[in-house]
C-alpha cells in the first residue's frame, strides 16, 4: 500500500461521497456491534463475580426439598431442618470445614412506619452469625450482636428496598421505630445494594435476632427455612459441601439409594444455574454482530465491484500507459482496505461510547483486546472483500477496457 495508491484511493472515493458513506456506516454498525456485544459479555462475567460475592463465597446453603421422593413415589417422612440438624452439623468431629452453622426462621410480616405499610418479601429471623456467611454489608449502621441475640433485642436491619418502600425520601432509617406485625422493633443498620438472582430481590429483606422473633413473631420453630454454613476459605466449600450431605443423611436416616429431603447449594450453583440461559443469549448476540460485520464487508465488495465497472475505461487508459496487473490490484485493494479500516475505527469509538450505558445491571466493559480484535477484523473485512474486485480490475486487457462504455 503505497502513498501513491493511498492519495488515487482517496480521490477515488471522495468522487463517490454517499455511496462510500453508507459503505462506510455498514462497517461502522458492524464493529461497533461487536466492540458492545464483546464489552457485555464481558460485562456479564463480571456480575456472575458481584453476584457470587453478593451471596458468600464460602456459603453453603441448605433447603428444605419440596418435593422430596425416595424412589417410591411416596414424599419422605423428613421434610423439615430440625434443630438436630444444626446441632449435628456444629460437631466439628463430623464436619471438621465446617466454620460456623447459622439457622434461619422465617415468617409473613407486615412493617408499618408513621402510617406506613409494607410487605417485604423475605424476613429472616436468624443469629448475627449469618452476616458473614451471606457476607452482609452496611451502607449505615451496624449488623446486631450476639449481645443483642442474648439479651433478645428488638432490634432490626434492613434491606434497602424495604427503606425505599418504607420510609421518606431523606429519612435515615438507622435509630427510626418501625413496627412489625405489631410489634416495635430499633433499626441499627441498613444494607448496601445486592441485586437480585434467581427472581430474589436480595434487598427485599428484614433481619431481626432469632431469640427475638421466637419470642413475640414465630413462636417455637421447630423446622427452619435455610440453614447457612460458612467455610473456611473459598477452596474448602466442595468439602464443607460434602460433609454436610453426609451429616445430613445420617440425621435423616437416609440410605445410599434415596433421594434427599433437602438441597444443598452454593453460590456457584445458584449464580450459574440463573445465567445459563443469559450466557447462551449472549453468544447469540456475538453471533448477529460477526453476522453485521459480515454484511459490512459485503458491502465493501459491493461497491468495489461497481467502482471497477464505473471506472473500466480508466484502468485500460492506466494499462495503455504502462500499468502493471499489480498495480491496478494493489489500488483498488487499497480502497477497499481504506474504507473498511475507517469504518472500524468509526466503530470503534461507536462501540466504546455504547459500553458507558449500563443495560440493566450488566456495565458492559470495554477492553483492548475487543478494540484490537475489531481492528484486525476490519481490516481482514476490506482485504477480502477487496481481492476478487481488485483481482477482476487487474486482469482486465487495456482493449477491451477501451472499448467498454
Amino acid at each position: 500500500m503505497t502513498l501513491g495508491n493511498v492519495r488515487l484511493a482517496l480521490r477515488a472515493l471522495g468522487s463517490t461521497r454517499l455511496r462510500t458513506a453508507l459503505t462506510l456506516l455498514g462497517v461502522l454498525i458492524g464493529t461497533a456491534a461487536v466492540i458492545l456485544l464483546v464489552g457485555v459479555v464481558t460485562g456479564s462475567r463480571s456480575l456472575v463475580e458481584r453476584r457470587m460475592e453478593a451471596l458468600g463465597t464460602k456459603a453453603v446453603w441448605i433447603l428444605t426439598n419440596d418435593n422430596p421422593d425416595n424412589g417410591t413415589g411416596t414424599r419422605s417422612r423428613f421434610t423439615r431442618l430440625r434443630p438436630s440438624d444444626v446441632s449435628a452439623l456444629k460437631d466439628r468431629r463430623r464436619a471438621p470445614d465446617v466454620v460456623s452453622v447459622q439457622p434461619v426462621a422465617k415468617t409473613l410480616v407486615t412493617a408499618t412506619w408513621e402510617g406506613t405499610t409494607y410487605n417485604p418479601g423475605m424476613f429472616a429471623a436468624t443469629p448475627p452469625g449469618l452476616a458473614a456467611i451471606y457476607n452482609v454489608k452496611l451502607s449505615r449502621g451496624v449488623f446486631y450482636s450476639e449481645v443483642d441475640e442474648a439479651d433478645h433485642a428488638r432490634v432490626a436491619v434492613l434491606g434497602q428496598e424495604v427503606v425505599d418502600h418504607l420510609f421518606d425520601h431523606g429519612v435515615d432509617p438507622v435509630g427510626q421505630k418501625v413496627s412489625l406485625n405489631n410489634v416495635a422493633f430499633k433499626v441499627v443498620g441498613v444494607m448496601e445494594r445486592k441485586g437480585t438472582i434467581a427472581q430474589y430481590n436480595q434487598d427485599d429483606i428484614i433481619f431481626v435476632p432469632l431469640s427475638t422473633a421466637t419470642d413475640s413473631l414465630t413462636g417455637h420453630v421447630d423446622s427452619y427455612y435455610v440453614v447457612g454454613v460458612l467455610a473456611g476459605s473459598p477452596q474448602a466449600v466442595p468439602a464443607v459441601k460434602a460433609q454436610v450431605d453426609s451429616v445430613l443423611r445420617q440425621a435423616h436416616g437416609l440410605g445410599p439409594g434415596d433421594s434427599a429431603d433437602y438441597m444443598i447449594l452454593t453460590a456457584a450453583d445458584l449464580v450459574l444455574s440463573t445465567d445459563s440461559v443469559s450466557g447462551r443469549f449472549n453468544q447469540l448476540l456475538l453471533a448477529v454482530a460477526l453476522i453485521s460485520l459480515t454484511v459490512g464487508g459485503i458491502g465493501v465488495m459491493n461497491i468495489m465491484l461497481v467502482s471497477v465497472t464505473e471506472r473500466t475505461h480508466e484502468i485500460g487508459i492506466r494499462k495503455a500507459l504502462g500499468a502493471q496487473r499489480q498495480d491496478i490490484r494493489s489500488q483498488f485493494l487499497t480502497e477497499a482496505v481504506i474504507v473498511s479500516l475507517a469504518g472500524g475505527l468509526l466503530g470503534i469509538v461507536a462501540g466504546l461510547a455504547a459500553t458507558h450505558h449500563p443495560l440493566g445491571e450488566i456495565r458492559p466493559e470495554g477492553s483492548l483486546t475487543a478494540v484490537v480484535a475489531a481492528l484486525t477484523v476490519s481490516a481482514a473485512v476490506g482485504i477480502v472483500s477487496g481481492v476478487y474486485p481488485a483481482e477482476r480490475a487487474a486482469r482486465m486487457t487495456p482493449v477491451d477496457a477501451l472499448r467498454y462504455e
